[in-house]
C-alpha cells in the first residue's frame, strides 16, 4: 500500500473517532429519581435509610422527612437496596427512561408488633379473661354483647396489624 493511501485511512480513522468522541456526551443517558422512604404501618417518612443503588454502585441517604433525590449517568435500569436500622432491609428494581425524571416512592412492609396466634394474654398467661375484638359499626346486638363482657369492640378501623384478642384482667388487646 502506498503511503498516501494510509495517510488518507489514518485521517479517516481519526476523524471518524473525533466525531464519535464529540457526540457522544449528547448521546449519554440520564435520568434522575426522586421519593422518599416510608413505613407502610405508620405512614411515616424514614429519615437515614441507606439506599444503594447496586449496578451504579452508588449510596445515597434519605434526608429529612425521608426523601432522597438522585441523578444518575451510567444505569437506568438498576436495584436499590434499602436499609434501615428499625425498618430493615428490602430490593427494589426500576427503570428509567433517557432524561427521564420520575417520584418514586419507597415503602417497606408493614410490620406489626405482635402477631399472636392464640387467646392466650402474654401478660398473664391465661385465656380465661380474654375475648374477641370485634371491628366495625357494632350491632344492637353486638353492643349488649360488648356490655355483658363477651367481646371487646375494637372501633371501625381495621388492618393486618389489628389485634385479635382482649385481655379483661390486664385492658391488653393482642
Amino acid at each position: 500500500m502506498d503511503q498516501t493511501k494510509v495517510d488518507k485511512n489514518m485521517r479517516r480513522t481519526a476523524i471518524v473517532t473525533l466525531l464519535l468522541f464529540l457526540y457522544q456526551p449528547f448521546y449519554s443517558q440520564i435520568g434522575e429519581l426522586t421519593g422518599s422512604v416510608k413505613d407502610s404501618s405508620e405512614y411515616g417518612r424514614i429519615q437515614n435509610a441507606k439506599m444503594y443503588f447496586i449496578k451504579n454502585d452508588t449510596t445515597i441517604y434519605s434526608g429529612w422527612g425521608g426523601n432522597y433525590n438522585i441523578v444518575l449517568k451510567k444505569y437506568l435500569s438498576d436495584t436499590i437496596i434499602v436499609t434501615h436500622y428499625k425498618m430493615g432491609t428490602l430490593k427494589m428494581p426500576f427503570t428509567l427512561k433517557d432524561k427521564e425524571k420520575i417520584w418514586l416512592d419507597i415503602h417497606f412492609p408493614k410490620t406489626c408488633r405482635s402477631r399472636v396466634a392464640t387467646d392466650i394474654c402474654p401478660k398473664c398467661h391465661n385465656n380465661k379473661t380474654t375475648t374477641k375484638i370485634l371491628y366495625g359499626k357494632p350491632t344492637s346486638k353486638a353492643m349488649k354483647e360488648a356490655k355483658a363482657g363477651n367481646i371487646h369492640l375494637g372501633g371501625c378501623m381495621i388492618n393486618d396489624c389489628s389485634p385479635k384478642y382482649f385481655c379483661k384482667k390486664d385492658n391488653l388487646e393482642f
